[in-house]
């Protein structure tokens, strides 16, 4: 089982991501990254409260599970450091990014490349 804790839902991720999650882990979850208060110092209740909900989730799974976590750099760090120290993998979608421009307007697209693991 794969948790995708982020704000890209899996159902908008590319053919080739969905099948990589659910070939490596299952089936996909997904859960909403929380809106992090740029004024708000302290992160651990939200952390905490985060990893809770996602421990439950995953206690009913049979390996292989991990988390995907993408979302407020500060945030995430503090999720997958409690996470890990549960002994669950979390993961990262690394990602190509295409540009070009026509008529004088840049677009970019972000093509998935693969899922990279957090290591501490």
């Amino acid at each position: 089982m794969l948790i995708n804790l982020s704000n890209h839902h899996s159902q908008e991720w590319d053919r080739i991501q969905i099948e990589q999650a659910q070939s490596c882990y299952g089936s996909i979850i997904d859960i909403e990254f929380p809106n992090v208060d740029p004024n708000l110092d302290y992160l651990d209740s939200i952390a905490k409260d985060v990893v809770d909900n996602c421990l439950e989730i995953l206690s009913t799974a049979r390996k292989p599970k991990a988390v995907h976590v993408m979302g407020e750099l500060t945030l995430s760090f503090y999720i997958v450091s409690l996470l890990l120290k549960h002994k669950i993998k979390c993961i990262a979608s690394t990602t190509k990014r295409v540009s070009s421009i026509a008529d004088n307007i840049k677009t970019t697209k972000f093509e998935f490349v693969k899922f990279r693991e957090y290591l501490l």
